[in-house]
């Protein structure tokens, strides 16, 4: 079972946090990540009463953790979410 991977306790922490506690869980089943994909829910544009009639939009990104330093793709993830 990954139940670690499935639930995190709420809390106040960085997207970089999170993603580091899921490679770590993984790792320890001797996976190796090698690209992430992230996925984030974009705000939307339009007034709330508006928001109910309109989908939701997602912003992705994608890296490369063979081809970067992973502090340098931890930045990225903060700098991409905020």
């Amino acid at each position: 079972r990954l139940a670690e991977l499935c639930h995190l306790p709420l809390a106040q922490r960085k997207v970089s946090e999170i993603v580091t506690l899921m490679v770590e869980a993984l790792a320890r089943r001797d996976h190796d990540v090698v690209t992430l994909y992230l996925g984030v829910p974009a705000p939307c544009p339009v007034p709330l009463r508006e928001a109910n009639e309109r989908r939701c939009r997602w912003r992705y990104l994608k890296l490369s953790c063979a081809r970067q330093r992973w502090q340098s793709v931890l930045g990225t993830i903060d700098h991409f979410v905020a």
